[in-house]
């Protein structure tokens, strides 16, 4: 059950770090959503051609329904993320 646990906190807190380092890059709240979401995936509201620009310009993979996958995200690319999908808006 502990690894579970590990797991579910590691998720809250990149959840956090991404919002954060999203509030940080846009200047405003509107990723706050993702701290909300439960699971190891999120849905960015963003089209199939914004997530093919974040994935060939950026190499963040998404599919193109705009779902990305936290639990594959480390806690020290998460400022390159975020950046990322800034500049894809």
């Amino acid at each position: 059950m502990s690894e579970l646990e590990d797991m579910r906190l590691r998720l809250i807190s990149l959840r956090e770090g991404l919002c954060r380092e999203l509030a940080e890059r846009s200047g405003s709240n509107e990723f706050e959503f993702i701290k909300q979401h439960k699971g190891m995936f999120s849905v960015l509201g963003y089209s199939a051609e914004q997530m093919i620009k974040l994935r060939e310009q950026f190499a963040v993979y998404g599919v193109n329904d705009g779902r990305i996958n936290i639990a594959g995200l480390r806690e020290q690319d998460l400022p390159y993320v975020a950046q990322a999908i800034v500049d894809v808006k």
